[in-house]
């Protein structure tokens, strides 16, 4: 699947990087993600694979005082299915 859990049980670094005004980039482990501040919540893009990521993620928001992420968008990268009947 190309997923690679190097950060699994080690201490989770996060970094916000403003990308443009209210958009971040979401650094700091293998996988990536992107947060959006809309007027009232945070929509984030691609969230994190495992639970001590997400903790991780969700207190550097409080940190950068970010509003409630009320909406998440997932992208699926799947493999070309093969030798179907």
């Amino acid at each position: 699947m190309g997923v690679n859990y190097l950060d699994f049980g080690r201490e989770q670094k996060v970094e916000l990087i403003e990308a443009a005004k209210g958009v971040y980039h979401v650094k700091g482990s293998d996988h990536h993600s992107m947060a959006v501040e809309m007027k009232d919540h945070v929509v984030l893009v691609e969230a994190p694979f495992f639970e001590e990521r997400s903790v991780a993620v969700m207190k550097a928001f409080e940190e950068k005082q970010f509003d409630a992420v009320e909406i998440v968008l997932a992208s699926l990268r799947t493999r070309p299915l093969r030798n179907l009947r």
